[in-house]
């Protein structure tokens, strides 16, 4: 690791760059305003492929509301957020699922009465046979998420 970071309230992001190539997600100078209440401020933040990056801090200090802007739930209100070294604002968290950014929330169920298998393709199910008449491929999902979750060291 290098001793490369950007520092915003608390918050420390990491910056290595690897030798072969560009970052896929980019904020530059990044923030967020509610109104007069300044959330987010001056964040920069390289995400290469095949890196795993981590956003640390303090309570209060950001984090949310950095996933909330890349997952397109909100949007930055200053500085600029690239995907794949183009401008972007999204709108809506399918439009960032559209290009490929997924938010992967810490809670194992964001639906308490679903099984994790259904949360974990919340949105993005996977379907089998021909329009009109596809269907939920569901033992697929439920081998995908088991798999998945073995693989991250989560056994349910």
């Amino acid at each position: 690791m290098t001793d490369n970071h950007s520092t915003t309230h608390g918050a420390v992001l990491e910056d290595e760059a690897p030798a072969d190539g560009a970052p896929i997600v980019e904020l530059r100078s990044t923030g967020k305003s509610y109104g007069n209440i300044r959330a987010l401020h001056g964040v920069d933040l390289k995400v290469y492929p095949h890196q795993v990056t981590c956003v640390l801090g303090d309570n209060g200090a950001g984090k949310s509301t950095l996933i909330k802007i890349i997952s397109g739930l909100h949007q930055h209100t200053e500085g600029d957020f690239l995907v794949d070294g183009t401008p972007v604002r999204f709108s809506t968290p399918r439009e960032a699922l559209d290009k490929g950014i997924a938010t992967v929330y810490q809670d194992l169920a964001t639906v308490p009465l679903m099984p994790v298998w259904r949360n974990f393709f919340l949105g993005s199910e996977m379907t089998k046979g021909p329009w009109p008449v596809r269907r939920l491929d569901i033992q697929k999902m439920k081998e995908t998420a088991d798999r998945e979750l073995r693989n991250m060291g989560i056994i349910l």
